[in-house]
């Protein structure tokens, strides 16, 4: 059986026309038990919760039965309603990329010991534009008298 919403919605209630009833979703039937629908290896509580669906099964209280017009019609329009409980809430994702990448490795300036010292940046060295007038007279006369220009 699938877990996710849509695969519960599209595989087991269009496809099949079954639905799940009976899940525990915290109302005074279930004994103000809420489990969300998901995976039974993702379900938090462990042995508890599992060992209380179980029991829920094997008693008759969750069951399989043939689901009407209406609630196929629902679970094709809108998958999350159909779901026997809540779905269960993704954690936050956590950002998995390294924060010194691209950046230069921390190196001290003077060392005590025999490793290579860092170098020190001079910064640019020579204007950013240089300008026909920055130009002396003979540089331009030079580049004048080439042949081809």
């Amino acid at each position: 059986m699938r877990w996710s919403a849509g695969g519960y919605a599209h595989g087991l209630v269009v496809r099949y026309r079954y639905r799940l009833v009976g899940w525990p979703r915290g109302d005074a039937e279930s004994g103000g038990v809420d489990i969300p629908f998901a995976d039974p290896s993702s379900i938090p509580g462990g042995q508890r919760v599992i060992g209380y669906l179980l029991e829920l099964w094997k008693t008759g209280v969750l069951h399989f039965e043939p689901a009407d017009e209406e609630h196929i019609m629902l679970a094709r329009r809108r998958p999350l309603e159909v779901l026997p409980g809540k779905p269960l809430e993704d954690e936050a994702p956590r950002e998995r990329v390294r924060n010194d990448i691209g950046k230069a490795r921390p190196r001290t300036v003077t060392s005590t010991d025999r490793n290579r010292l860092k170098r020190r940046m001079r910064g640019a060295i020579s204007k950013k534009v240089i300008i026909d007038s920055d130009l002396e007279d003979n540089e331009i006369r030079r580049e004048a008298e080439r042949p081809g220009a």
